[in-house]
C-alpha cells in the first residue's frame, strides 16, 4: 500500500484531514457565553446522495442565522469543544490503540470504530493477550475505556499516525503512518489483525451476532488545544470522559430536559453546551437512513424548542457548530424571525446552506 500525500484519499469522499493543519482559518476565541449545539458529522460527505429531509425548525434557523466558515478536522473539533485532554495521563512514552471493525470491499475499505458495544471484560482480555503478543517490543496495553486503549512504550515511537477520529469511515486506500519506523507500525498493525482473527473474544462475538473486533488503529497524533470548554456539557460521546469541563452530564432527550438540568446544576444555560455525535456514527457507516432519522428527531426535540426559546427571548442567542471541510458556526440571535424579507432556506446536508 502506497502512502498518499496530504489531501483526499483517491476516490474517497472522506478526506485525509492532515491537510487542514495548514489551512489559514482563524482560531476561535472565547466570546460572550452563548448556548451551543456541537454537532459533529452534521455535514454529509456527499449531499447529493441524501433524500429530501424534513427539518422545518432547522430550516428556520438557517434562514435567520448567520454562518461563519471554520473548517475543522473531526479530532480538532472534538478535542477543542469537548476540552479533551489525554497527554497528561503518562510520564513515559505512550501511544493509543482504538479497536475497529474493518471491512474490505473491492474498491474501498470501511473502518468502523463506533457502535461496536465492546464490554470492559472484552477490552481487558484483549489487552492482556496483546501484552504477551507484543512483549518483544516492550509494548504494554491497558484499556482506558472499552473503546480506547493506551500503549506504554519503552521509547518514543518513530512513527506518527493520526487520531482515530480522523480515519474512521470509508477510504479508497487504507491510511498509514509516516516517520522513520512506519514499517514497524504497518507490521504490527498486520500481525495484530491476524492475531485478532481467531481470538476467542471474536469467535464469541460472531456467535452472538455481533461484529468482530478484527483490527486495531495504532495512533499518537493529538490536537494541541488549550481552549476552555463550557462550564457544563451534555454528551454521550466516549471522549467526554476525558473532558476538562467542570461538569459533564449525559446528553438529554430534548432541549427542555437540558434546560431543567442546567437549572438543577445552577449553571446558566448560556454557559452550557450539548455535544451530540450520533450523526458522526451515521456518516462513519454511510447510513443515510440513520442520518435522516436522527435529524428529524433532533428537529423536533432540539431545533424547534431552540427556535421558540430564541423568539420568546428566553435565550439571547445560540449557535450550531459542525466540523469538516465545510464546517463552521451558525449563530442565531433572539427574535431574529422578524426579518421576514430573508429568503427561505432548506437544509440539504450542509450547514452553510449550500444546496445539493
Amino acid at each position: 500500500m502506497l502512502l498518499r500525500k496530504a489531501g483526499y484519499f483517491s476516490g474517497s469522499p472522506y478526506p485525509d484531514w492532515g491537510y487542514l493543519k495548514n489551512f489559514p482559518f482563524k482560531k476561535t476565541t472565547r466570546r460572550t457565553p452563548m448556548f451551543t449545539l456541537f454537532l459533529p458529522g452534521l455535514n454529509w460527505p456527499q449531499p447529493e446522495e441524501l433524500p429530501s429531509l424534513h427539518t422545518p425548525a432547522l430550516n428556520r434557523l438557517l434562514r435567520f442565522g448567520r454562518f461563519q466558515a471554520a473548517p475543522a478536522a473531526p479530532a480538532d473539533f472534538c478535542f477543542t469543544h469537548l476540552g479533551v485532554q489525554l497527554n497528561h495521563l503518562f510520564a513515559e512514552p505512550y501511544a493509543f490503540a482504538s479497536p475497529l471493525h474493518q471491512q474490505l470491499g473491492l474498491h474501498s475499505a470501511q473502518l468502523q470504530s463506533s457502535g461496536l458495544a465492546i464490554s470492559p471484560e472484552e477490552a481487558e482480555v484483549l489487552c492482556h493477550g496483546l501484552n504477551a503478543f507484543c512483549g518483544e517490543d516492550g509494548w504494554q496495553f491497558a484499556p482506558l475505556s472499552p473503546e480506547l486503549w493506551s500503549i506504554r512504550l519503552p521509547r518514543p515511537a518513530a512513527w506518527q499516525a493520526p487520531c482515530i477520529l480522523n480515519i474512521a469511515g470509508q477510504h479508497a486506500d487504507l491510511p498509514q503512518a509516516v516517520g522513520p519506523q512506519h514499517g514497524q507500525w504497518l507490521q504490527r498493525q498486520t500481525e495484530i489483525q491476524m492475531w485478532l482473527h481467531e481470538h476467542p473474544v471474536n469467535q464469541r462475538r460472531q456467535a452472538e451476532g455481533r461484529l468482530p473486533i478484527n483490527a486495531l488503529w495504532l495512533w499518537d497524533e493529538m490536537p494541541d488545544t488549550h481552549a476552555e470548554p463550557p462550564s457544563l456539557i451534555g454528551s454521550n460521546s466516549p471522549w467526554a470522559a476525558y473532558s476538562r469541563s467542570p461538569q459533564i452530564r449525559p446528553a438529554p432527550v430534548s432541549l427542555p430536559d437540558w434546560q431543567a438540568s442546567s437549572a438543577e446544576s445552577q449553571t446558566p444555560i448560556e454557559h452550557s453546551a450539548l455535544y451530540l455525535d450520533e450523526l458522526q456514527q451515521a456518516a462513519e457507516l454511510g447510513n443515510l437512513h440513520a442520518y435522516a432519522h436522527t435529524l428529524q428527531q433532533w428537529d423536533e426535540r432540539f431545533f424547534a424548542p431552540l427556535w421558540h426559546a430564541l423568539q420568546r427571548k428566553h435565550l439571547p442567542a445560540a449557535r450550531l457548530l459542525t466540523d469538516g471541510e465545510h464546517g463552521g458556526s451558525l449563530e442565531i440571535r433572539a427574535r431574529s424571525g422578524w426579518a421576514f424579507w430573508k429568503p427561505k432556506r432548506r437544509f440539504s446536508g450542509r450547514l452553510d446552506g449550500m444546496s445539493k
